[in-house]
């Protein structure tokens, strides 16, 4: 996941020499991968304020809000559908398969 998420430049990935100690007392150099946040996954983190734009993002891609989009409501009548039936406010989001 990590290595996706930098492929997409929201994490920064460095690669890092490192030395350990093998039984024996021998020196074994190995390399590790330090992964470090990029300028634009800051904004998915709460600053000092603890204000970010995780919330919005996440409200964007609520259910009912693309719903709306598209057309559909969540009102319906006791007796079956509601009165409303209203147009798409985007007509070419009906064809998305979201």
């Amino acid at each position: 996941m990590l290595r996706l998420l930098s492929s997409y430049s929201l994490l920064t990935c460095d690669v890092v020499e490192v030395a350990g100690e093998r039984a024996g007392g021998e020196t074994d150099v190995g390399y590790v991968r330090v992964y470090g946040l990029s300028p634009v996954a800051e904004y998915f983190v709460p600053d000092e304020e603890g204000n970010s734009v995780a919330p919005a993002m996440e409200l964007l891609q609520d259910k009912v809000l693309i719903d709306s989009w598209r057309g559909w409501t969540g009102f319906k009548k006791e007796e079956g559908e509601g009165d409303l039936n209203p147009e798409p406010l985007i007509p070419w989001c009906l064809n998305l398969s979201c």
